[in-house]
């Protein structure tokens, strides 16, 4: 079953359940903490600026199939329950659908990996510790993949619930194919953060090859300092980030949510009792540069 993010596609995540380099930052991210305990944060604020971060994977791949959908076949004032009798009736093979040509959509498919050199999954997880009015926390939300560099580096993305002075850094467990194991990634927020687009590419501040020992993640979560290792690996990770809203995310995603679900739907009908849904994205609307 698919990935989706619950601020953008919340009624397909139901419907499917019910059926089936820079240089580092100039701050350490402990510095952040005085300045993040005044600093009260809603998630039910749909106005407020949160964290949205890109991930860039240098040392693999991505690939992306062309996909033209009919969204006719999701009628456009359909409710969470109007979607799960329509999933329903395609895995029962009681659905009939004709095609529209007025309203095809082109959409992408992300292919599963051929080789090696591809990364094995359409999401990565990325942790992150925040401090919201005097709270620490710890969590481990996913970053889904929105295409991929010039080069065809796999890129992520994630959406926080965090404003940037909360954040204290974030985090990715990765193996670097140079390496025999896997290591732990460390990030902290640039001191800028532009709402219009992202920034640029931006290494980790430490590398951690073991974080069983050194615990970085826990240090944060107990309000400690974060202790800086030295980066080893060439083809280390890198993040980019910005600003957005929640209404902006949904603005920017809603003239495609009826299309991807309509793909979704698609699938269902031509193959009913194949349970491993494709993961749909929108079409490239911008290209992004290459991560090292």
């Amino acid at each position: 079953m698919p990935h989706f993010r619950p601020t953008s596609l919340a009624l397909i995540s139901l419907v499917l359940a019910a059926c089936a380099s820079t240089s580092p930052t100039e701050n350490p991210p402990q510095k952040r903490m005085d300045s993040a305990a005044s600093e009260a944060y809603s998630i039910h604020d749909r106005t407020s600026k949160r964290v949205v971060v890109q991930l860039c994977l240098p040392d693999k791949t991505a690939n992306f199939d062309e996909v033209v959908v009919d969204e006719s076949i999701i009628p456009e004032d359909a409710d969470a329950q109007d979607l799960r009798q329509l999933f329903k009736s395609a895995h029962q093979r009681e659905l009939k659908v004709s095609q529209t040509e007025s309203t095809l959509h082109r959409l992408r498919a992300w292919v599963p990996p051929q080789n090696n050199h591809e990364y094995p999954k359409h999401w990565v997880n990325v942790s992150l510790n925040s401090n919201t009015n005097g709270v620490f926390s710890h969590s481990s939300p996913s970053a889904d993949i929105i295409g991929a560099t010039e080069s065809g580096q796999p890129v992520f993305m994630s959406e926080t619930n965090d404003s940037p002075k909360a954040v204290l850094a974030l985090s990715v467990a990765y193996q670097p194919e140079e390496m025999t194991r896997t290591h732990e990634f460390w990030f902290s927020l640039p001191r800028d953060i532009p709402s219009d687009h992202f920034t640029e590419w931006r290494p980790p501040f430490s590398e951690e090859v073991d974080s069983n020992e050194t615990n970085t993640w826990w240090r944060l979560a107990h309000g400690k300092q974060a202790e800086k290792y030295p980066i080893i690996s060439k083809k280390h990770p890198t993040m980019r980030f910005r600003l957005m809203s929640m209404d902006d995310s949904l603005s920017m995603d809603k003239k495609h949510r009826r299309a991807i679900t309509a793909a979704q739907l698609r699938h269902v009908i031509d193959s009913p009792d194949d349970q491993s849904y494709p993961f749909f994205l929108p079409p490239k609307e911008e290209d992004i540069p290459p991560c090292h």
